[in-house]
C-alpha cells in the first residue's frame, strides 16, 4: 500500500455562490510534475466543507456520493473532479478538507478556506 509522502497537502481557497452548481477540478502532481496516481489502493475520496467554530460538517462531496460527487474515473492520472447541481450551504466563511482514503491510511490532498456568497 502506498503513503503519500511526496508532498505536503496544499492550501487553495474556494469561492463559489450558495445555491449555485459547483463543478471543480483538481490535478495532483508529485514533486517531479508527474500526477500522482491514486488510483493504486486509493479507493474513496471526500471534501468536507465544514464550520471553523466547532468543526461540524456543513457540506460532504463523496466518490459514494449520489448528489453531491467526486469523480475518480481519472484517479490514475492525479485527477479528480468535484460537483454538485446545487451547493445547498447558506452563506459564509468556512473551512474544508479534500482527502482520500484506503483500508489503513487517510490522506490531505488539499485544504483550505471555503467562501460562500
Amino acid at each position: 500500500m502506498n503513503t503519500i509522502k511526496t508532498f505536503p497537502a496544499i492550501n487553495i481557497n474556494l469561492i463559489n455562490k450558495s445555491v449555485d452548481k459547483f463543478d471543480a477540478t483538481f490535478t495532483v502532481l508529485d514533486e517531479t510534475g508527474n500526477p500522482y496516481d491514486f488510483f493504486s489502493g486509493y479507493t474513496l475520496s471526500y471534501l468536507n466543507v465544514y464550520a471553523e467554530s466547532d468543526n461540524s460538517t456543513v457540506f460532504l462531496f463523496s466518490s459514494t456520493g449520489s448528489t453531491n460527487q467526486i469523480d475518480m474515473s481519472n484517479a490514475a492520472l492525479g485527477t479528480f473532479r468535484v460537483f454538485c447541481n446545487t451547493l445547498a450551504i447558506q452563506s459564509g466563511e468556512y473551512l474544508y478538507n479534500f482527502f482520500v482514503k484506503n483500508s489503513t491510511e487517510i490522506e490531505s490532498i488539499i485544504y483550505g478556506s471555503f467562501t460562500v456568497i
